[in-house]
């Protein structure tokens, strides 16, 4: 399921040649198109941190005014994909993100044109949170039913695709830059992280790779502005699963 559901998300994807004007609006597109091809699809799906528990994954607990922090799931908040799929009694969860860093043919408001725009992106906080939604998907796809999912990051941020020299700790053990890997351990575990991104553990082994889209911004030739995407399988060895 896995393969098929990453290759319709491909092919959406890469047949992008529109900015979309929000992440709300892509989450729309995406969804509108993936319920051509499965049988129901819903959005901003709640997963219940209770429901979690229920599965062997180890979540925070209040004790008076503090939280604790389990490396297995230390975010005291529910789990909530933006696509949830189902096809074959079997189902599939969806982490969509959008980062627009600038943007110059920006979408037209009513028919009229608007100024371009540009926004202060920090790179260490999209690389946490990809990585996190990655954490996130690995404890959902615990759930009996759920057999895989997909982290979607789609931007023109080049800075997130193309390895940095940087001396920023967080840049490098959160780096997804194209063929950046990560192995299954805790990640983090540096005196940078603040308590808004504490360390986590991950399950698997994943490596980064970027694919292009067709939007492409500003002129070719002096402002090559396009947007990219990554699309990291979860828990792909369900596949080989079945295969056996």
């Amino acid at each position: 399921m896995i393969k098929e559901l990453k290759n319709l998300c491909d092919k959406f994807l890469q047949s992008l040649t529109e900015v979309p004007r929000n992440k709300r609006e892509l989450q729309f597109l995406l969804t509108s198109y993936l319920k051509q091809y499965c049988d129901r699809v819903f959005v901003d799906y709640e997963v219940p941190l209770n429901l979690l528990a229920k599965n062997d994954v180890d979540i925070p607990e209040k004790h008076g005014d503090e939280w604790t922090t389990p490396e297995s799931y230390p975010w005291h908040e529910n789990a909530c994909p933006d696509i949830v799929v189902e096809k074959d009694s079997h189902y599939a969860v969806i982490s969509l993100s959008y980062i627009v860093e600038s943007v110059y043919r920006c979408p037209k408001v009513f028919g009229n044109e608007i100024d371009n725009t540009e926004n202060n992106i920090s790179t260490s906080s999209v690389m946490y949170d990809f990585w996190k939604n990655v954490h996130k998907i690995e404890a959902i796809t615990d759930i009996s039913g759920v057999v895989c999912g997909l982290v979607i990051l789609l931007t023109n941020e080049e800075k997130l695709w193309v390895p940095q020299k940087s001396s920023n700790e967080i840049g490098n053990i959160f780096s997804i830059c194209e063929g950046a890997t990560v192995e299954p351990g805790i990640l983090g575990n540096n005196e940078n992280l603040d308590d808004r991104q504490p360390d986590f553990t991950i399950d698997d082994k994943y490596k980064c790779h970027w694919k292009d889209t067709n939007i492409l911004e500003g002129d070719q030739y002096t402002s090559p502005y396009w947007f990219r995407y990554i699309a990291m399988p979860v828990k792909q060895y369900f596949d080989r699963l079945l295969a056996k």
